[in-house]
C-alpha cells in the first residue's frame, strides 16, 4: 500500500469532503471574470473527483477583479513540485490540439490542483490514482494585465 492512498477506493464525494476539511482554512485565488468558466469545466468533466474537488475550490476561492502576479491562472508561467521532489516547469492552459510541450492542460487533475494556489503555497492533491500527493508551487509569472502595458507604454511615450 502507498503511503498517501486508501486501501479501499474511496467514493469522490467522501474524497471531496476530506480534501475540503483538510483544506478549509486554505484561500485560493480566482480572477471574477473566470468564475462562470470554471464552473462551466468541473460540470462538464468526465472526472467526478475533479469536478467535485474544483467546485471545494471555488467555495475557498477569493475572486480578484485582476488575478495577482503569485497567483496560478489561465497562461501562468510556474515552477511546480510533488512531493518534495525535483521542480517542473509548465503553463497552465486551456485545452487544445496545439500546445507547447510544457504545457498543463487546465481541465486535468494536476492543472486544476495548481489553479488558484500563490508562491510559496502548498496543499494536498490527487493523482490519477487517487493518492494524494503534496503539490507545493515554487514560483508564478503572470503576463501584465492590458491595463499594466497600457500604463507602462504610456508613461515611456
Amino acid at each position: 500500500m502507498q503511503p498517501n492512498s486508501f486501501p479501499i477506493p474511496l467514493p469522490a464525494e467522501t474524497m471531496s469532503s476530506l480534501w475540503f476539511s483538510l483544506h478549509s482554512d486554505e484561500r485560493f485565488g480566482i480572477g471574477s471574470d473566470d468564475v462562470h468558466y470554471w464552473r462551466m469545466v468541473s460540470f462538464a468533466l468526465d472526472d467526478d473527483l475533479a469536478s467535485l474537488l474544483l467546485l471545494k475550490k471555488l467555495k475557498l476561492a477569493d475572486f480578484y477583479g485582476e488575478v495577482p502576479r503569485d497567483v496560478v491562472a489561465l497562461n501562468s508561467f510556474l515552477e511546480f513540485r510533488l512531493d518534495g521532489g525535483e521542480g517542473s516547469f509548465g503553463q497552465l492552459v486551456r485545452p487544445s490540439h496545439r500546445q507547447p510541450s510544457f504545457a498543463i492542460q487546465s481541465d486535468t487533475r494536476l492543472g486544476l490542483g495548481l489553479l488558484g494556489l500563490r508562491s510559496g503555497q502548498s496543499i494536498l492533491w490527487p493523482d490519477q490514482r487517487d493518492s494524494m500527493r503534496k503539490l507545493e508551487i515554487l514560483r508564478v509569472e503572470n503576463c501584465p494585465g492590458v491595463s499594466d502595458w497600457l500604463t507602462n507604454r504610456s508613461k515611456q511615450e
